[in-house]
């Protein structure tokens, strides 16, 4: 994130931390990707954004902490370079 606190999405404030984290993770769905995407430069979210997106939320739903690089790279198919 640009040093930016909240993206607005169908007239919500959407948060974050310090670390560029939502406040309230219940609030993130695809118009909220699409917007924080938008904010850093990326107009058109790819299928391999929205493999590394869904693989990373998949994971911490799971383990309750980001996934390696490389193991998001062998999961979903991109290099490290690509990350």
């Amino acid at each position: 994130m640009h040093e930016k606190n909240a993206v607005q999405v169908n007239g919500k404030s959407i948060e974050f931390d310090n670390d560029g984290f939502t406040t309230d993770p219940s609030l993130w769905d695809e118009k909220v990707a699409a917007a924080i995407a938008e904010d850093e430069g990326i107009d058109d979210i790819s299928e391999k954004h929205w493999g590394i997106v869904n693989f990373i939320r998949d994971y911490w739903k799971e383990h309750d902490l980001a996934p390696p690089v490389r193991l998001i790279c062998k999961e979903v198919g991109v290099s490290v370079r690509e990350i």
